[in-house]
């Protein structure tokens, strides 16, 4: 049959592939598609080299965070003891190792709170009449009152009989705390409070608002029904006298700012620290007494995070003022933030 040409198999004479490119039946190379690129050779596995410096970076990275959640541990365990420190500085005995259920806290496993809890309780009303109240607590009781710019509470709790832990605190309408005593518990950052004798809570008001206070002791969960007696009275605490007034920039060298200032026994001390940046700077303050022992500190009884303490002087002399930080913040090294502290002294008669 002649005109028809049978394509031969190709053959490399070995294997049965051919090394020569197809052609067509008139020995021209065959067309190809638009668009379609003729397949080339494939793109090489990575070699063992490529591996090993990508498992090297893999590995590396892990080493990077468990070191960095190593030392961030260790920093929260250093501010930890930190405070732990300060705690038993101020009240004279060790901070507890664990957080321990309130039944093994108090030795009352079966005791219910009655509705008539003081938290929830509605508040008896004081000063309608007078700015001198005296009422009768049964271990736990809820104030409200009225005061005005520059009035200066003083509130006082004496017991048959003295608990090893009783809490004086105070908030405003809101519900934002302004300040507390105590008397053991081991809470950080309140006012001074003496170990022995009647609790005393004191403060000076900077708006008119209403106001909360609240006292409970030890005897709440306790069967026996002893009386304890709350003296509460608003003085006039406008006449202040300024003593120490600082504007400046915190250390950045690890140092700790301290200020004096003299005043008479009986005085009433309002000591502020404010500050300026406060999502870094967050003032903690210490007044020690003219015999070095630490009468009070504070940490947010200027409203967060400013801090201010009022307290009763007990003697004559010169004391000190300690302008630290909560956590010990700003680190060292860090930019300067400003802060402001004054001491202004309150004549009560």
């Amino acid at each position: 049959m002649s005109g028809i040409h049978l394509p031969l198999p190709p053959t490399d004479g070995g294997n049965g592939t051919s090394a020569t490119a197809p052609t067509t039946p008139d020995g021209s190379p065959p067309a190809t598609s638009p668009g379609i690129a003729p397949v080339g050779p494939t793109a090489p596995m990575p070699s063992g080299r490529g591996v090993l410096i990508t498992l090297i970076a893999l590995v590396a990275g892990l080493l990077l965070v468990l070191v960095s959640t190593l030392w961030g541990t260790a920093q929260l365990r250093q501010q930890a003891d930190r405070l732990a420190t300060e705690l038993e500085r101020f009240t004279g005995a060790a901070a507890p190792s664990q957080v321990l259920p309130p039944e093994e806290v108090y030795g009352y496993p079966d005791e219910e709170f009655e509705d008539d809890f003081p938290f929830d309780a509605e508040p008896e009303q004081l000063f309608l009449e007078t700015h001198r109240e005296q009422r009768t607590v049964a271990a736990g009781a809820r104030y409200g009152f009225d005061a005005r710019a520059g009035d200066l509470l003083n509130v006082t709790v004496a017991s048959e009989r003295e608990t090893d832990f009783a809490v004086l605190e105070l908030t405003d309408g809101r519900g934002n705390y302004l300040a507390f005593a105590e008397r053991g518990g081991g809470r950080f950052g309140p006012a001074a409070a003496a170990s022995s004798g009647p609790l005393e809570l004191w403060h000076r008001f900077d708006s008119d608002d209403a106001y909360t206070l609240t006292y409970h002791s030890e005897l709440l969960w306790g069967e026996d029904d002893i009386a304890e007696v709350l003296t509460a009275e608003l003085h006039d605490g406008s006449g202040a006298q300024r003593v120490t007034d600082v504007d400046a920039e915190y250390p950045t060298d690890g140092s700790l700012p301290t200020y004096g200032f003299d005043a008479r026994e009986g005085q009433v001390a309002v000591v502020t620290m404010r500050s300026r940046s406060p999502e870094v700077l967050d003032p903690l303050i210490r007044v020690y007494g003219p015999d070095g022992r630490l009468i009070g500190m504070d940490a947010d009884g200027g409203g967060w995070p400013d801090a201010r303490l009022t307290v009763r002087l007990p003697r004559d002399g010169r004391y000190e003022v300690e302008a630290d930080t909560f956590l010990g913040q700003p680190p060292r090294g860090s930019r300067a933030h400003g802060y402001t502290l004054t001491v202004e002294l309150i004549e009560v008669s």
